[in-house]
């Protein structure tokens, strides 16, 4: 039999690793239309599409207006959902990607100090994503703080708190 503070201690665990767990599994949605990653590295550069990789702090991606003027026709074989995206994205009007990587708000990244600056390659935390030959849904690895801590330590820059945390 445990005690009553036991018993307390317990729910609160019971209760804390409910939030943790529905805060964690985020609600992740299809993408607008299917894409292959793997078909557009090629020829091309992640900041082709993630243009802010290079010059923020967000990567970004551009809209499937976008898309349009790459591709005369919806590549592959579309549904008739994706068939009507691709016809508003041919009429200008923009369908944004559904965004997988999440920040907490108190935690400042900057794309363009690790990708220009430290030259780091994408892989390095978004895992093999450039061999996804579909549209991913959630994200490829999740990127935890003690990743980034190993690799500043690796690379020997600061771990400063301040330096990420705001």
């Amino acid at each position: 039999m445990i005690g009553r503070s036991a018993a307390w201690l317990t729910g609160i665990g019971f209760v804390f690793a409910l939030g943790v767990g529905a805060y964690s599994s985020e609600r992740y949605t299809d993408q607008p239309f299917p894409f292959s990653h793997a078909a557009h590295v090629r020829g091309a550069s992640c900041a082709l599409c993630h243009q802010g990789a290079r010059t923020g702090p967000r990567a970004g991606i551009l809209d499937l207006v976008a898309c349009t003027g790459c591709h005369a026709v919806p590549p592959g074989n579309p549904s008739g959902e994706q068939r009507a995206a691709w016809q508003k994205a041919e009429a200008g009007v923009a369908l944004p990607w559904n965004r997988l990587y999440r920040l907490p708000p108190h935690v400042y990244f900057s794309h363009r100090r690790h990708v220009v600056l430290a030259g780091l390659d994408c892989s390095s935390c978004h895992g093999d994503i450039a061999q996804r030959t579909t549209a991913p849904i959630r994200p490829r690895q999740i990127v935890k703080m003690r990743d980034c801590i190993v690799c500043h330590d690796h690379e020997k820059v600061t771990v400063d708190c301040t330096g990420c945390h705001r």
